[in-house]
């Protein structure tokens, strides 16, 4: 199918968590599910959506060869590169990878492997429409604000609550100025923190709830438990 986005879309997938909070042997991004990477996985979903032109994969040096591998039947990938020493560093690198100035990003975790094409897509045309979106979903939760004691506080409305996952995508302008502007990449945990540091207000696309990051060797469970469900090829 012809791709109806005229804009040049490229991914960022970024893969150099540690893998830390799981307690396992090896990072998220080479753990398996159903036989396939949660690498693997984020970049399939990447290669299969259709406004998607190039992906770059941001991986840890000592994983490179590994990316490179679990990649390579992927035709979308066209570099793999070294991330920095914290996750906005790291969505930099991939950045200054970028050698097409008017083009739209998307920066994703690839922790979050059960991204859905649709969902991309999404913040693809969402961001092309406002300037720049995120991967968002509803909060269904009653969230509670606490004190130092751990005692509620109050009860925060929830309407105007959103879950925020990844992708999240702008102009190459927007994430340039933005990124220039920061004074401390290290205190940034999104890519939506820099967006709203120039003044922006990303707007939050509906996706997928089961768009989850793999946290806890429980959400290996259930992202399987998921696939099986879809019943994806991969």
């Amino acid at each position: 199918m012809e791709k109806k986005i005229t804009q040049r879309v490229i991914g960022i997938i970024l893969a150099g968590g540690s893998g830390s909070r799981m307690g396992a042997d090896t990072t998220k991004q080479k753990m398996q599910i159903l036989g396939k990477s949660v690498l693997y996985r984020s970049a399939y979903a990447f290669e299969k959506c259709e406004a998607v032109d190039e992906i770059i994969i941001v991986a840890k040096e000592d994983e490179l060869d590994f990316a490179r591998e679990e990649t390579a039947e992927l035709s979308k990938v066209k570099r793999i590169v070294r991330g920095g020493s914290c996750r906005a560093e790291s969505a930099k690198c991939g950045f200054l990878e970028v050698d097409d100035e008017n083009s739209l990003i998307l920066i994703h975790d690839a922790a979050r492997c059960m991204v859905l094409p649709s969902d991309i897509e999404a913040v693809v045309n969402d961001a092309l429409e406002h300037g720049c979106a995120t991967a968002s979903c509803p909060v269904v939760d009653t969230i509670k604000q606490v004190g130092e004691d751990a005692r509620v506080e109050k009860t925060v409305p929830r309407d105007n609550l959103r879950a925020v996952q990844t992708p999240q995508g702008c102009h190459y302008s927007l994430y340039k100025r933005a990124v220039e502007a920061c004074e401390c990449l290290s205190a940034v945990t999104d890519d939506n923190m820099l967006l709203e540091a120039i003044g922006l207000k990303p707007y939050c696309s509906e996706t997928s709830r089961n768009n989850i990051k793999i946290t806890t060797m429980s959400d290996i469970a259930l992202a399987e438990f998921l696939l099986a469900g879809r019943g994806d090829e991969v």
